[in-house]
């Protein structure tokens, strides 16, 4: 079915991007312990 497809590609992109957002979030995060 089309839709489907068009729906497993949405759900991976959006993990992807929250996965992203997460890894830069918590490095930005530690370097600005280190800095301390």
């Amino acid at each position: 079915d089309e839709y489907s497809y068009f729906y497993a590609i949405f759900w991976i992109l959006l993990v992807l991007f929250i996965g992203l957002f997460v890894y830069y979030y918590n490095r930005q995060a530690l370097t600005a312990v280190k800095k301390e």
